[in-house]
């Protein structure tokens, strides 16, 4: 500390070696050396804009004519260059009956600068929660200190002060959960509160005020909030991706009952044009009053009507048939980004990338579609904890000389589409099985093994073919390869106009 003694006058008597380095700073010692008037120094500081003198100075001149006790101010101090806050100190000398006092300059900058930088922090640290998207929660001893408007929203409050108002967060989240999940989250919550291990991620599902349905899946980081412990929720809405799923899933199961539909139904089939045969060359040979005529006639039509079951059920199995077109790949995928951003879900980055020239293949848009989503959705499942997903398309060109990257694609210009991810990949004997109708190292209720096989059918009836890369740890490329198409073929329909022209 710097310190001084004053006189009754204010005049400086006494000063310490501080007192002395901290003037030398200064660049000049007025009002700070034996002898000088100290009030010199605070009219100097405000002459060089220190807004705190004016102030400074009539408390001086109260405490020196005993109006006043000890007083205490933080000053800055606009002409140091680095060390810039002081803490002014002045306290009457009692055991003086002439006057006088004492002066302590106590250096606060990194103190000070300390405080600034933390408020600095934390009201940055407010703004961002309030403008975040993601629905966030601040609590301390489970009384929420802070929420933003994405949270209130959520939950179905006017603003941020209905969620505000909560004394627990534990018995305010009742009327939004169902008892059991209401005690599951409050373990949860406790488990995090006492430090304890738990689980990242908790889904749950809760509602809304008024009644809607909410997925939600919970984060929880402990923090510190304006020097205390406190934590972080971070909620994010994964409805519509659960509902997304869960309709791929309802798809995925229609596929797997007709594809199995229509296998059964085309060996049954060609069982009973057997049945049917023989049944029309016994009635045939028998003459037309032979009781066994009747018999043979019954088999043939009953026969005839499960033929017609069967096609029914073959009707099933192809519910929709292919209906081919030209199109642009590049820009069929573009169109998909924003939906695979909702289906495959926030960790993970989806990327596409294309050459910039439109590149011209012909299949049937919607199969395409669902083939780049089914390869999109298998990334994903091998990525739990996050990745990236990048879809390629590039011209290629497959030479007679060169081996084909499929073996059996003919030499050629092709469109190559690769869905290349970051996922935990396939071993050498998971990969030949990777398109096996059924196989799937997915749990029962989460695959039916069908979606890679429907892919690789697809592609083939396009004339062309898929190959697959993949190894444990790096990750897995598929790539989807279909003959070239050139433009003039998707405006053709236009040359025997033209010819007539």
């Amino acid at each position: 500390m710097h310190a001084a003694l004053l006189g009754a006058e204010g005049d400086i008597r006494v000063v310490n070696a501080a007192w002395r380095a901290g003037v030398a700073e200064t660049g000049d010692d007025r009002g700070c050396r034996v002898g000088d008037d100290y009030l010199d120094f605070w009219r100097w500081e405000n002459s060089c804009g220190c807004a705190d003198a004016a102030e400074a100075i009539t408390a001086i001149e109260a405490v020196l004519d005993r109006r006043r006790g000890s007083f205490s101010q933080d000053c800055h101090i606009a002409s140091l260059s680095s060390r810039v806050w002081l803490r002014l100190i002045v306290a009457p000398l009692t055991d003086d009956v002439s006057g006088g006092a004492l002066v302590l300059h106590i250096d606060i900058t990194d103190d000070r600068l300390t405080r600034e930088g933390r408020q600095e922090i934390g009201e940055a640290l407010e703004t961002l929660i309030d403008r975040s998207p993601l629905a966030i929660l601040v609590y301390k001893n489970f009384a929420p200190i802070a929420a933003n408007k994405a949270l209130a929203d959520l939950l179905g409050y006017a603003d941020e002060r209905g969620i505000l108002a909560w004394t627990d967060l534990r018995v305010a989240l009742l009327r939004h959960l169902t008892p059991d999940t209401h005690q599951r989250l409050t373990v949860h919550l406790t488990t995090l509160a006492h430090a304890r291990p738990a689980p990242a991620r908790f889904d749950f599902t809760a509602r809304k005020l008024g009644g809607a349905r909410l997925d939600l899946e919970l984060r929880v980081a402990a923090i510190k909030w304006r020097d205390q412990r406190a934590f972080c929720a971070m909620i994010t809405d994964v409805t519509q991706q659960r509902a997304a799923d869960e309709r791929l899933q309802h798809m995925q199961r229609l596929d797997a009952l007709g594809q199995l539909t229509g296998g059964v139904a085309h060996d049954f089939n060609n069982l009973l044009t057997v049945i049917m045969g023989n049944a029309e060359a016994l009635e045939a040979g028998l003459v037309a009053d032979d009781p066994r005529r009747s018999w043979a006639e019954l088999v043939r039509v009953t026969a005839q009507k499960a033929a017609a079951v069967t096609s029914r059920l073959l009707a099933f199995a192809r519910r929709r048939p292919l209906e081919p077109s030209v199109i642009d790949v590049a820009e069929v995928v573009a169109g998909l980004t924003s939906f695979l951003d909702r289906v495959i879900g926030s960790r993970i980055a989806i990327c596409s990338i294309s050459t910039g020239a439109p590149l011209y293949i012909q299949a049937d848009v919607s199969q395409f579609e669902n083939a780049i989503l089914n390869l999109c959705l298998n990334s994903r499942d091998a990525m739990p904890n996050g990745g990236s997903i990048i879809i390629e398309a590039a011209d290629v060109e497959i030479g007679s000389a060169q081996p084909s990257e499929p073996a059996d694609l003919p030499p050629g210009r092709y469109v190559s589409i690769t869905v290349a991810d970051t996922g935990h990949g396939m071993d050498r004997e998971t990969l030949s099985r990777a398109v096996e109708p059924f196989f799937t190292t997915k749990e029962t209720e989460n695959g039916t093994g069908l979606g890679l096989s429907m892919v690789v059918d697809f592609v083939e009836q396009c004339m062309g073919a898929v190959s697959i890369a993949s190894e444990p740890g790096k990750g897995t490329n598929v790539q989807l390869w279909f003959p070239r198409q050139k433009i003039d073929v998707r405006e053709q329909c236009f040359d025997a106009d033209d010819d007539v022209q």
